[in-house]
């Protein structure tokens, strides 16, 4: 069970990271949500991630593979993911000029 809340969470997150529901605020800031939860579990490691979950302490193995592994992983995607959206919501603007049927010719192409 614990596997496909993880598979799934890892889905929805990909979704996200890739820009699937475009640049508006709300994407922006779940982006920048996991990349801040991606950080947080590298700060703090597996140990506390299990605790939160309410899951059994982990064994040798675990810490030995967080250590080495999933918290610089999650470190360098999260990074990523706040960089992704930083760069991201600043090119978002507004149109500076809206083109009307005036400035138009017949072949609609600007006069």
């Amino acid at each position: 069970m614990a596997t496909g809340a993880v598979a799934a969470t890892a889905l929805v997150r990909g979704v996200v990271a890739v820009g699937a529901f475009g640049e508006g605020p709300l994407p922006v800031a779940l982006r920048r949500g996991a990349g801040l939860l991606l950080v947080a579990r590298a700060v703090f490691g597996g140990e506390t991630a299990l605790a939160l979950l309410g899951l059994p302490k982990s064994g040798k193995r675990f810490v030995e593979l967080d250590n080495r592994w999933y918290r610089p992983f999650c470190a360098v995607l999260g990074v990523a993911l706040l960089v992704a959206s930083r760069h991201r919501s600043k090119e978002v603007v507004a149109p500076t000029s809206v083109m009307t049927p005036a400035d138009t010719t017949e072949s609609g192409s600007r006069a």
